[in-house]
């Protein structure tokens, strides 16, 4: 151990002025010259302890490290096999559920075969019981209607039992036409009502009949809104609106839902250009259907409309249902890819679970994954996904998403959710979705005018103005991501 820093400074001061007397006294210098000479051994001194210090304190150092290198390779060890145990602990489990599992399929199989022999025999018997009326029938039409001689008294005894039997069975026949009858008719109003609102439903989509709707999604555990959520309800025709997250199947079903998003996606571009006008750094998230980003004609459309409002990049955010985004095809994840190099980011919505497997959008340009608080909190929230859900916002941070928790009520499921770390939070609880009025905003769909027609003007081509046709073209310039949907 080195001595204290203040007794080798005296030590070396001390030496020095030996030095510097032993000059003095031995070569008869001056005074002076020898105390120059005692100052300059003391400096030299000092720099070497300070060197010596230095390389004992880099040793020490370099100790250090190597001590911390064994404890993280350790440590990396330990994780290895962890895994591995895990690994062979889901192996065993798997293996012994599919044990426990196969003699209940075995009886399944068995129970299914024997209603398969039981639904047959009671078709047979119904089919008995059918030729069995018709034999009725037929004996009751071709028995005489006066009663018999009385040799014949058997007969007198056992009409009245055919006849009681027959009129059962009218009975019931009639009881069965009354009911079939009874629902074709229960049907037919059922489809003509179904029609009438599918009508309702496309003339509201094609005159873009649309409510919209903010709520707030604010940070966690400050509160504070940052972005809003959009939500629409189709004003129908008469009274009444209707929920558009639960139209979605009628508007498929009148084709409609390319019409529809693109109705959405004007709106939401309204409100971002309002944000930004006013300078504000909130983001608006707008659902868009992932059956419109599969056709082309609506992907090539939304792929220029953005083009075209690019300032909006950090302003707007798409949200695609999960299980849409499940149904994808590699060109469905080229649109998204082009869309993120344009800037704009998505979001992943409606999860239905939480696997590991969710947090590699995030190289397709997924930024947020919206997800309703019963995944993180009940009974079944472990089973709807493959790690704790406690490390779900870790996870999803370390893979560049943020996590956002739907659905919100009570200040109960706040508390358990503050221990989930999550960042953001969306739900009545916070803010209920307030009606705005906005207008869309136009989306300055334009075709550019070709050569073709500044000829048929009667304009030389010569004459174009080369340097605004230019900007013409690199501002209709398509990412070559978008091009290939169209090839």
């Amino acid at each position: 151990m080195r001595p204290s820093v203040a007794l080798i400074y005296i030590a070396m001061a001390v030496i020095s002025i030996s030095a510097t007397a032993m000059l003095h006294r031995l070569t008869a210098l001056p005074l002076e010259l020898a105390a120059l000479f005692g100052a300059i051994l003391f400096f030299v001194m000092a720099a070497l302890d300070q060197a010596m210090s230095r390389v004992s304190e880099r040793k020490a150092f370099q100790r250090q490290l190597e001590l911390n290198d064994h404890a993280l390779q350790d440590a990396f060890n330990e994780i290895d096999m962890i895994r591995s145990r895990l690994v062979a602990l889901e192996t065993d489990t798997q293996q012994i559920v599919d044990a426990g599992v196969a003699p209940v399929h075995q009886d399944m199989q068995v129970i299914g075969a024997l209603l398969a022999q039981v639904t047959e025999t009671v078709a047979d018997t119904d089919h008995r019981v059918v030729t069995l009326e018709e034999q009725v029938r037929t004996v009751a039409k071709a028995s005489p209607r006066k009663r018999p001689a009385a040799p014949k008294a058997e007969h007198v005894e056992d009409q009245p039992v055919i006849s009681e039997a027959d009129q059962k069975l009218s009975d019931d026949r009639e009881r069965r036409a009354q009911e079939e009858a009874a629902r074709k008719r229960a049907e037919a109003l059922e489809e003509e009502r179904s029609e009438a609102l599918l009508k309702r439903v496309a003339s509201a989509v094609e005159n873009e009949r649309l409510e919209v709707a903010l709520q707030s999604v604010v940070t966690l555990p400050q509160r504070r809104a940052r972005a809003y959520a959009t939500i629409f309800n189709l004003k129908l025709d008469g009274a009444g609106t209707l929920d558009a997250r639960h139209a979605i199947p009628a508007i498929e079903a009148v084709d409609a839902i390319a019409a529809f998003d693109k109705a959405v996606v004007a709106r939401a571009l309204a409100l971002a250009h309002k944000f930004a006008a006013r300078e504000s750094a909130s983001i608006v998230f707008v659902p868009v259907t992932g059956s419109s980003i599969m056709q082309s004609r609506f992907a090539d459309w939304l792929v220029q409309t953005l083009t075209n409002n690019q300032e909006l990049a950090g302003r707007l955010v798409i949200e695609i249902a999960q299980k849409d985004v499940r149904a994808f095809s590699p060109i469905d994840f080229d649109l998204v890819g082009t869309l993120a190099d344009l800037g704009f980011r998505m979001s992943v919505t409606q999860l239905t679970d939480a696997r590991s497997d969710l947090f590699e959008l995030s190289r397709h340009g997924f930024r947020y994954a919206k997800a309703p608080v019963s995944l993180f909190l009940g009974k079944d929230a472990q089973a709807k996904s493959d790690i704790h859900p406690e490390d779900l916002s870790d996870l999803a941070a370390r893979n560049g998403m943020d996590l956002i928790v739907d659905q919100v009520e009570s200040e109960s499921q706040v508390v358990e959710l503050l221990d989930c770390n999550l960042k953001y939070g969306q739900g009545n609880l916070f803010a209920r979705p307030r009606i705005v009025d906005v207008e869309p905003h136009p989306l300055l769909d334009k075709a550019p005018d070709s050569d073709d027609d500044d000829t048929a003007k009667g304009e030389p081509v010569s004459q174009v103005d080369t340097n605004q046709a230019a900007k013409r073209a690199a501002h209709n310039k398509r990412p070559a991501r978008a091009l290939s949907r169209s090839a």
